[in-house]
C-alpha cells in the first residue's frame, strides 16, 4: 500500500516532465530561422526578389527569408552595409558591386562561398573570364550575380543616313571611330553642336565616369590603373587614353559640355553613339524609352581590343548566426530555373550557360555580339580594398580635363598621387 502511494505521484511527475519537454521540443522545432536579404531598391529587382524569397520560405518551413529594399543610391546602400559590417551586424545576405565586396572580403567581413557552390559556378558560368570579376588573390571571394561589360550603343538609323557601317576586325579602330563620330555630329548655323557623334561621359558619379574611361586605358596598352601597391594611370597608356577623350571634345568637336548626354541623349536622338554597360543600358532604355530601337557593337580597337567587365555579387555576412542557411538559399537561387527568372525579372544580362540557351537570349543579337568579345579582351575593374574610391579619383581626373580645369598630365599625375595616398591608408 505504501509503495503504491509513492509510485502514483512519481508517475505523475514523470508524465508532466515528459509533456513539458515534448511541448518545449515542439516549440524549438517550430521556431524559424529568420534571414534578411538586402538590396538597393529597383522596381525590377523588388518584384523578382519578393517572389523568390517568398517561394523559398514556402519551400523551407523552418526558414523565413525577408527581402528588404534600400531606397537610397547604390553608394548610400553600400555605405550602410559597410558600416553595419564594421560593427559586426547587418543583413545575412546582400547585393553589392564587386569593387566593394572585395574590400569586405579582404577585411574578413563576408563569408567565403562553400566549395560545392564555387564548383557549381565554375562549371556553369558562360565564360571562365567572367570569374575574374570575383577573384581575389586567386580565390573566388563571393559569387557573381549580374553584370556585363562596356559595349558601344548606337543609333543605326543615323548610321544608315550617313552611309556608315561598323567594320569588323582591325578596321574598327580609334581612327575609324572618330571619323564616324565626326560625320555623325550635327551643328547649327553658329557652329554649336545640336547632335553629338559620340556622347562622352563628362560628369555624374565619379566612379562611373572613371569606369567608362577605363576601356580606353586598356586599349592604349595599360594593364591595371592601380594595384595594391601603386597607381599606373600616370603612364603613357593613361596619357594616350585621356588625350583621346580631350581631342574628341576640343579638336574633333564631336561632343560638348552643353548638349544632353548618355542614355537620355540616345533616347532623345541627341547623340549617335554611347558607351555603356550592356545590362545597364538595356534597363535604362526599356524603362525610360520603351520601344526605342538601337544597335550594339564591340568597342573600337586601340593598340589592342579591350573592354571592362563588371559584376554585382551576392555576399553572406561573416557575422551572421545563420551562414549555412544563407548559403542554402543561394544554392537554390543559382539553380538554372531560379537564376533564369532572376535575370529575366531584372531585364539583365545572363552570365550562366543555361540562361544563355533560353530563346530570349539565344536569339538576342546584342547578347551574341557581347559574347563575341574574346576572353583576352575582357579586363576586370581593379579589385583591391578601396577600389571604388580610387576609381572615383580617376573619374574626377577625367572630369577636370573635360571641363578644361587641368591638363591631361596634371590631372592624371594628381589623381595617381591621391590613389597612392589612399593605398597607404588602407
Amino acid at each position: 500500500m505504501k509503495i503504491k502511494s509513492i509510485l502514483f505521484p512519481l508517475i505523475m511527475i514523470i508524465f508532466i516532465i515528459s509533456f513539458v519537454s515534448a511541448e518545449g521540443a515542439q516549440e524549438v522545432k517550430e521556431e524559424k530561422v529568420k534571414l534578411t536579404l538586402y538590396c538597393s531598391q529597383s522596381i525590377y529587382r523588388d518584384a523578382i526578389l519578393t517572389e523568390l524569397t517568398t517561394e523559398y520560405s514556402n519551400l523551407r518551413p523552418n526558414v523565413d527569408i525577408k527581402y528588404t529594399p534600400f531606397g537610397g543610391s547604390l553608394a548610400d546602400s553600400e555605405a550602410k552595409i559597410a558600416l553595419s559590417l564594421s560593427q559586426k551586424t547587418g543583413p545575412d545576405i546582400f547585393r553589392a558591386l564587386n569593387m566593394s565586396s572585395v574590400g569586405w572580403a579582404a577585411s574578413g567581413w563576408i563569408d567565403p562561398p562553400p566549395d560545392d557552390l564555387k564548383q557549381f559556378i565554375k562549371e556553369n558560368i558562360a565564360s571562365p573570364s567572367l570569374l575574374r570579376a570575383v577573384t581575389y588573390k586567386g580565390e573566388m571571394f563571393t559569387p557573381p550575380l549580374d553584370g556585363s561589360w562596356f559595349m558601344l550603343h548606337y543609333n543605326n538609323r543615323m548610321f544608315e543616313s550617313a552611309g556608315l557601317r561598323i567594320p569588323s576586325g582591325d578596321d574598327w579602330n580609334w581612327e575609324t571611330f572618330i571619323s564616324f563620330a565626326k560625320k555623325l555630329t550635327l551643328y547649327d548655323s553658329s557652329g554649336q553642336i545640336t547632335r553629338s557623334g559620340w556622347s562622352i561621359r563628362k560628369r555624374g558619379n565619379p566612379e562611373g565616369t572613371g569606369s567608362k574611361w577605363l576601356p580606353f586605358f586598356f586599349q592604349a596598352g595599360g594593364n591595371q590603373p592601380f594595384d595594391a601597391e601603386r597607381a599606373y594611370i600616370n603612364s603613357d597608356a593613361g596619357y594616350e587614353a585621356l588625350n583621346f577623350y580631350e581631342d574628341a571634345l576640343y579638336k574633333h568637336k564631336v561632343d560638348d559640355l552643353e548638349i544632353e548626354e548618355d542614355y537620355k541623349a540616345l533616347g532623345h536622338e541627341k547623340t549617335a553613339m554611347v558607351i555603356r554597360l550592356l545590362d545597364v543600358m538595356s534597363g535604362l532604355m526599356s524603362k525610360n524609352f520603351p520601344g526605342f530601337e538601337w544597335q550594339v557593337a564591340k568597342l573600337p580597337k586601340g593598340k589592342r581590343s579591350a573592354t571592362v567587365l563588371t559584376s554585382a555579387t551576392w555576399s553572406v555576412n561573416a557575422f551572421s548566426d545563420y551562414k549555412e542557411e544563407a548559403w542554402d538559399f543561394l544554392r537554390w537561387f543559382y539553380k538554372p530555373d531560379q537564376y533564369y527568372r532572376w535575370v529575366k525579372g531584372i531585364g539583365g544580362f545572363p552570365l550562366f550557360k543555361d540562361a544563355l540557351k533560353r530563346p530570349e537570349y539565344a536569339e538576342d543579337e546584342s547578347v551574341k555580339i557581347a559574347y563575341s568579345v574574346g576572353n583576352d579582351e575582357l579586363f576586370p575593374q581593379p579589385l583591391v580594398r578601396g577600389s571604388y574610391d580610387m576609381m572615383s579619383e580617376i573619374g574626377r581626373a577625367v572630369e577636370r580635363v573635360a571641363h578644361k580645369d587641368a591638363t591631361v598630365q596634371q590631372a592624371l599625375n594628381e589623381a595617381a598621387e591621391k590613389i597612392n595616398q589612399l593605398l597607404k591608408q588602407r
